[in-house]
């Protein structure tokens, strides 16, 4: 269960969120924290919920890639099937 992301200006509460250095994953107590690698300075946070991270594609900006709490991709969907 993913229970916050923070970034070099803090916690990200808002979003869109553009990131700004390094992105912390805090997950449940016994998970602990760990650096989402994937995720880098200048790219466009989306939101993010119990289980996944959502990131707009640098390249595509149409896609979103989907994390799990480990910082694994699980997907490609289109921003459209996003809900804000």
């Amino acid at each position: 269960m993913i229970y916050n992301l923070s970034d070099a200006s803090g916690n990200i509460h808002t979003y869109p969120h553009i990131i700004q250095g390094v992105v912390t994953i805090e997950r449940e107590p016994t998970k602990g924290t760990m650096l989402f690698p994937t995720a880098s300075s200048g790219m466009e946070l989306l939101k993010h919920d119990d289980k996944f991270i959502y990131l707009r594609d640098f390249y595509n900006y149409s896609n979103v890639i989907v994390f799990d709490e480990d910082g694994y991709k699980v997907k490609d969907i289109s921003i459209n099937e996003l809900n804000f």
